[in-house]
């Protein structure tokens, strides 16, 4: 298997770190986005969207992290994704989550507290771009302050593909300036997730 992707992404961390957990062999293609990698015509026969990260598996092309993580998980017995069907259910509840608005919650305060200025180059943050991002960004992250006040993990007793959804994104609190500060219950789990496995697999392209 091989994934396209920047392998400090939060998407690309997923599927990154189920594969080393796991012990899946994934070759780790790096992509330059700023150069146009991911718009060749050869990256969009593999991802049409010209997103990242995309996984190829012999001839089977993927793209959408949580797709690519899923798969991945999918090649060796494991215990990030439960057989019980309610369990998957309620996995699969916080990855469609995570995709659709925890993410595009985040994606503001990444980009004008850090992508901005550290990858393009493009000067300060917009201060009224953060504004009207915050009161959105609180709107997602107080529905996981409310679980985890009640539950250690996403999903059941231990970690699953759940938690390994959420906890990329959201891993860039402090170098991205997450307004975090009324979220103890979520930086517990944030920080107890630093301490396992999956974040140094995450962390290693």
């Amino acid at each position: 298997m091989k994934l396209y992707c920047v392998a400090a992404s939060p998407n690309a961390r997923k599927a990154i770190a189920v594969a080393k957990e796991l012990g899946v062999p994934m070759e780790i293609v790096p992509l330059n986005v700023p150069a146009g990698q991911t718009k060749t015509p050869e990256y969009l026969a593999i991802n049409p969207n010209g997103k990242f990260p995309a996984l190829t598996d012999g001839d089977f092309a993927l793209w959408e992290s949580n797709a690519i993580m899923k798969y991945v998980a999918s090649k060796k017995p494991n215990n990030l994704w439960p057989s019980d069907a309610r369990a998957q259910a309620d996995v699969d509840r916080w990855l469609f989550w995570e995709s659709a608005h925890l993410t595009p919650a985040c994606n503001p305060l990444i980009f004008e507290n850090f992508v901005k200025s550290a990858i393009f180059n493009r000067g300060p943050a917009d201060l009224d771009v953060l504004a009207k991002a915050e009161p959105v960004f609180h709107q997602f992250v107080q529905v996981l302050e409310q679980h985890f006040g009640k539950h250690a993990y996403l999903v059941g007793d231990s970690l699953t593909l759940a938690d390994l959804a959420v906890f990329p994104v959201m891993d860039y609190a402090e170098m991205c300036k997450y307004p975090m500060a009324n979220y103890p219950n979520t930086m517990r789990w944030l920080n107890g997730v630093r301490q396992t496995s999956l974040y140094a697999n995450s962390k290693a392209a």
